[in-house]
């Protein structure tokens, strides 16, 4: 879920990991009982503070949780389906500014 409000971006943050089968086939695999949570991005976001976000979204404990933010490039197949190419992280302020790039060309 993407959409666009002034210069913020909302973007869906899904809980859960990545795990890689023998023959190479990425699969999603949703965190069970963590619901979505819905979160307001932009082009200033820092890493750091997309990580303050998350943390208090989810209600984390910022010193024990140790994350690994991906997201799924578009023309791929849907995150729920069969793929062989694994999934972007994020985990630095380019990561940042680049997973928005790709988010404000994919609605455009």
């Amino acid at each position: 879920m993407l959409m666009m409000q002034g210069q913020d971006v909302v973007v869906c943050v899904i809980a859960g990991s990545w795990e890689c089968s023998e023959k190479a086939v990425w699969e999603f695999v949703v965190a069970k009982d963590c619901y979505a949570r819905a979160i307001c991005m932009n082009r200033n976001m820092s890493y750091e503070e997309l990580m303050n976000q998350l943390t208090v979204e989810f209600g984390l404990d910022a010193a024990n949780w140790k994350p690994k933010i991906s997201y799924w490039l578009p023309g791929q197949l849907s995150v729920f389906s069969v793929n062989t190419r694994p999934p972007v992280t994020v985990e630095t302020n380019m990561g940042v500014r680049n997973f928005l790039r790709v988010r404000e060309t994919e609605l455009s």
